[in-house]
């Protein structure tokens, strides 16, 4: 496997995963063993991060900057709409970590 390729690779196959494919279709798709997604969901704890995400209600912020990325690449007028609306989730998801960690007293000292 090429080593500089991993992270996407990764990034990738978190993404599809996070869209619902299994497995299988996952390695399949990005030319990968269906048993190094599986390392890689176990190492990196996929199903808990999509877990958090469900419970507090955050859209993955890399999946919005994934959407962005394909459009202005593609050249599509609305890519700065598009960013428009990746920033606004980002200052949405960021608000509500705040709160939880206001909620919790686990806000830095001043």
């Amino acid at each position: 496997m090429r080593v500089t390729s991993l992270p996407k690779e990764k990034k990738k196959a978190f993404e599809l995963y996070a869209e619902g494919k299994t497995q299988k279709e996952i390695g399949q798709l990005l030319g990968i063993s269906e048993k190094s997604i599986g390392a890689w969901k176990k190492r990196y704890e996929w199903d808990k991060k999509l877990q958090e995400e469900q419970k507090y209600s955050l859209k993955p912020t890399f999946l919005v900057l994934t959407e962005v990325d394909k459009e202005a690449i593609q050249g599509n007028p609305e890519a700065s709409k598009a960013l428009k609306d990746a920033i606004a989730n980002i200052n949405y998801n960021l608000k509500i970590v705040h709160r939880i960690l206001t909620d919790n007293n686990l806000t830095p000292k001043s």
